[in-house]
């Protein structure tokens, strides 16, 4: 135990199913004596020297796990990796997170599911998860890679949108961070400050809320048809750095007034022109109101 951080048994999480994957590990649906919880098992590189990964990790994680908000997915611990009943392959780092059974926001906008095809809804999302970076940003948090794909939907009783996935969250450092490319987030997402290496702060979340609330307009995938392409990713590299591109809504495509102007003031290029998440929330708040005021 690491202050008041869990460290789990590897043999207590029964896999059920994979949830999905990237360059760290994988994350799979398990049962933790019975309650489904999700878990993060980080790539094979970890395993090469367990003990000189240990300490940062858990520290890491031990901070994470102070998070307690309804918008923000709940940390519950870590997997023990000096269990010395665990198989190699089990003792590599893994996250204990809560389980939100709705998937991710970008898999229910593919599949134009039943908690996205109402309109009010979908602000209704928008609002839940400005909440929740709202709350980040309080506790001196920036994640760095907010996009649609790292928010997930809870269903029961009442729907809720969740922040998830905070492998990049940092603390902020004098309101600035060093940004570095290998590790500040997904390219369609990513401020310009952050591509372009300089220093950034909370605003670069801003900046990829914007683009969620894109995604929240048009169902799309942000810079698809560029991506979809041959050599799409570095394509949109160039033109992303060179400012060639930019997304942005027709008047049909908005789904409720003051909708565009919100997502274009949080994709402005100069990061102190954007607003703050308590801005943007005040801002949801009323268009969500309009919506129910509209039913």
């Amino acid at each position: 135990m690491l202050g008041t951080l869990e460290q789990i048994r590897p043999s207590d999480l029964q896999k059920v199913k994979k949830l999905g994957g990237g360059g760290f590990g994988n994350v799979f649906l398990c049962k933790w004596h019975g309650c489904p919880v999700a878990v993060k098992y980080f790539n094979q590189q970890f395993i090469a020297d367990v003990a000189s990964v240990e300490v940062s990790f858990l520290q890491e994680v031990s901070t994470l796990a102070t998070l307690h908000h309804p918008n923000v997915v709940t940390v519950y611990g870590v997997t023990d990796v000096t269990d010395a009943d665990a198989s190699l392959s089990s003792r590599a780092p893994a996250m204990v997170t809560e389980y939100c059974n709705g998937g991710s926001l970008r898999d229910n906008l593919t599949a134009r599911s039943p908690f996205v095809r109402k309109t009010k809804d979908r602000i209704k999302i928008a609002l839940q998860a400005a909440i929740g970076m709202k709350y980040l940003h309080s506790r001196n948090k920036v994640h760095l890679d907010l996009k649609s794909d790292n928010l997930l939907l809870c269903s029961g009783g009442v729907s809720r949108c969740k922040v998830a996935d905070f492998g990049l969250t940092r603390e902020k450092k004098n309101s600035f961070i060093s940004g570095k490319l290998e590790w500040v987030g997904t390219l369609p997402y990513m401020a310009p400050e952050v591509l372009s290496s300089s220093q950034v702060n909370e605003k670069a979340d801003v900046y990829s809320f914007g683009v969620v609330m894109f995604e929240l307009a048009t169902f799309s995938r942000p810079y698809a048809d560029v991506l979809e392409a041959p050599n799409g990713y570095n394509v949109l590299m160039t033109q992303r750095l060179t400012n060639k591109v930019k997304l942005s809504l027709t008047e049909e495509q908005e789904p409720v007034p003051g909708f565009k102007e919100l997502m274009e003031s949080c994709l402005r290029d100069d990061p102190e022109e954007r607003p703050g998440f308590d801005v943007v929330v005040e801002m949801l708040q009323k268009m969500v109101a309009a919506t129910a005021a509209g039913t």
